[in-house]
């Protein structure tokens, strides 16, 4: 011990046997801290060293976590995670760069929860905090679990912590509520009519459908649509008709379909086997579905309008383009079975 090597020194104005305090920051949680102290008068003349005291300062983790939530994501296969974020140390203080939430989950399905091995050692998602902006403590948290696992009939199970910079952990959250996905992807033809009327048409034309049929997402989870001829349905019509999928000849016709807002012009539709054709399929192949680039079954990319990543209730105008036979045997009425289908989207973050 000695004055020179005092870390603090600061001047004074007092009398004797007044109650003097200094407060001392910047010290390293989990230490035990040794201190004493001198005086010196003007000169300076150094009194005797004083009595030992010493301070623990105790380690102050993150506060705990108790409103973490779950429910299903609007991505198939998604689970979207809320919660209020605590502070550094306890419910205050931001949690700056190098904090961390982790997030566990299980899909075991004990009668009691508590029996999971829960541990910031085995996490599914580490998140870094303070980056580029500090979450403060109260600040709403979410974050999207994309689980790639079965969704029907499991029940997940979520746990969360956070760790301050120093690495110092909190407690493990509060139990999620159990979340028990049934993704459900639909549509239906909600707004009359459910078809289109095309009238009387000359043979070797094309046109465009002057309305739109609204298509209705009854799904639960964003969605991707597809559009088949069924040949099943068509072949039990007993016309002399075909599907023709490049060109169009004798009884032969094409059919193409948009999905867009506003009525396409005949050249927005990718002609003469392009990917507007509506293919013909007998169930239960796959048809075709929708893409982000809008370049099937659209026009769009990325748009809001195209029959791709359709939200829950939400609307699509799908038009047609006719192309008619170059000759025919017929003049009856002709009805073409086009079904509407959808997919989950797949969630990309």
């Amino acid at each position: 011990w000695s004055t020179g090597s005092a870390q603090i020194v600061f001047s004074t104005n007092t009398t004797p046997f007044r109650n003097e305090s200094r407060r001392v920051t910047g010290l390293t949680e989990g230490v035990t801290y040794y201190f004493r102290i001198w005086t010196a008068d003007e000169v300076p003349n150094w009194s005797a060293i004083s009595n030992e005291t010493s301070c623990y300062v105790p380690i102050v983790i993150p506060g705990v976590i108790t409103d973490l939530t779950a429910i299903q994501g609007e991505y198939w296969g998604t689970i979207k995670l809320t919660w209020t974020a605590p502070g550094a140390d306890g419910y205050s203080g931001d949690l700056t760069a190098g904090c961390t939430f982790a997030i566990q989950w299980s899909t075991i399905t004990y009668s009691n929860p508590n029996a999971i091995v829960w541990s910031t050692m085995t996490p599914n998602i580490r998140i870094s905090t303070g980056s580029p902006i500090a979450v403060k403590p109260g600040d709403k948290q979410d974050w999207i679990v994309d689980t790639e696992l079965p969704q029907n009939s499991t029940y997940y199970y979520f746990r969360i912590w956070t760790a301050d910079m120093k690495a110092h952990w909190s407690e493990k959250s509060t139990l999620a509520t159990n979340v028990y996905l049934f993704c459900q992807f639909g549509l239906d033809l909600l707004v009359e009519p459910t078809y289109y009327d095309y009238g009387i048409l000359l043979t070797n034309i094309s046109s465009v459908s002057a309305s739109a049929v609204v298509v209705t997402s009854t799904g639960n989870v964003y969605q991707n649509y597809g559009l088949y001829i069924d040949t099943d349905a068509f072949a039990a019509l007993n016309t002399e008709w075909t599907v023709a999928t490049t060109t169009t000849g004798l009884n032969e016709f094409l059919l193409e379909g948009i999905f867009n807002s506003a009525r396409p012009d005949s050249s927005d539709f990718a002609s003469g086997g392009g990917n507007d054709v509506i293919i013909p399929y007998s169930p239960p192949a796959t048809p075709v579905y929708c893409n982000f680039a809008g370049t099937k079954y659209g026009i769009d990319s990325g748009g809001s309008s195209n029959g791709y990543n359709v939200g829950a209730a939400s609307n699509r105008n799908l038009w047609f383009k006719l192309w008619t036979p170059v000759a025919t045997h017929t003049t009856s009425k002709q009805t073409i079975p086009v079904v509407i289908t959808a997919q989950p989207t797949d969630y990309s973050p």
